[in-house]
């Protein structure tokens, strides 16, 4: 087309003496569009129907692991983020990452690098993974993918892949995938590149009203306890959610066990995996619900 405009002109120059015509670029490329709308096959519209979209429990014996990577921009300022659950649905632990700038290709593969070191460290038989990234789903399945600027990462993951006895990737929605993306947006507010949450919501609970005020006031400084607070602060940071509460000494008598028990260790300090035989009772009796009586101030419990 282009080439016949331009003949076209050519000959009406030579022969009819006309002069240039100032508008032919812009000619040529309305009769290209122009022969492109006709000449293009028809497009069917794609039917879209509404389909009911959720996260989906693992099978029995395996982990599921869904992981998220996003950028404010491509490339831009990327985080990543997702977490670990067992056949219950139960969280089994989650971690964000604090990227830098990259592309949100590239995140997502750092997240999923993340879980799986994650599921390998844990000794997993058995991982199911879930993204809402198709193109890195397809690019992990396939092994003669290849991409220069993701091969370093890549390398990482397929390592680790052949680590897990039985792993299976899957595609799901963006929906079903809410929590891995909750978590990677967490990364970018980090004030560490990675961290790793046991437990994504904490519920601290003391009988010294002192310390739970002290911590809860951003404002409070003591010379001698400064270090300590300071450490405490720091750790408070990378739990996601996390709250202080003020209970009676009644309520408190496993930790007030196990803070007696210190004082006749032969180590400095000390995990019990499973509880102490002493502190039997003090659970049993927290489980059930029971109540001790406490005479207190009226003024508490005034409406």
């Amino acid at each position: 087309m282009a080439i016949w405009l331009l003949w076209k002109r050519r000959n009406q120059m030579v022969f009819r003496n006309q002069g240039l015509n100032p508008h032919l670029a812009k000619e040529i490329i309305q009769r290209a569009f122009e022969y492109a709308f006709c000449a293009a096959p028809t497009k069917v519209p794609m039917r879209r129907v509404v389909t009911h979209v959720r996260w989906s429990k693992p099978n029995a014996g395996w982990m599921k692991l869904n992981t998220d990577g996003s950028s404010l921009g491509n490339p831009g300022l990327a985080r990543g983020g997702g977490l670990i659950r067992n056949e219950e649905g139960r969280r089994v632990a989650g971690f964000a990452r604090k990227i830098g700038i990259t592309s949100s290709f590239l995140a997502g593969l750092w997240a999923l690098r993340d879980g799986l070191s994650l599921c390998v460290s844990r000794g997993f038989a058995a991982v199911e993974v879930e993204l809402d990234a198709k193109s890195i789903v397809d690019a992990i399945s396939n092994p003669e993918y290849s991409n220069i600027l993701a091969s370093s990462l890549m390398d990482d993951c397929r390592h680790m892949v052949k680590q897990v006895p039985r792993i299976q990737f899957k595609h799901c929605f963006r929906e079903a995938n809410r929590c891995a993306d909750a978590l990677a947006r967490m990364g970018g507010f980090l004030d560490v590149d990675f961290t790793v949450f046991e437990s994504l919501a904490v519920e601290v609970e003391l009988d010294a009203k002192s310390i739970v005020d002290a911590i809860s006031n951003p404002e409070y400084s003591n010379i001698l306890a400064s270090s300590l607070m300071d450490d405490c602060r720091h750790m408070v940071k990378q739990v996601p959610r996390i709250q202080f509460k003020h209970c009676f000494r009644e309520a408190n008598r496993c930790a007030d066990a196990l803070a007696r028990m210190g004082g006749f260790l032969d180590v400095d300090f000390t995990v019990f995996e499973s509880p102490p035989v002493d502190i039997s009772s003090f659970l049993d009796f927290d489980c059930n619900g029971l109540f001790l009586s406490r005479l207190c101030p009226a003024t508490l419990f005034s409406a």
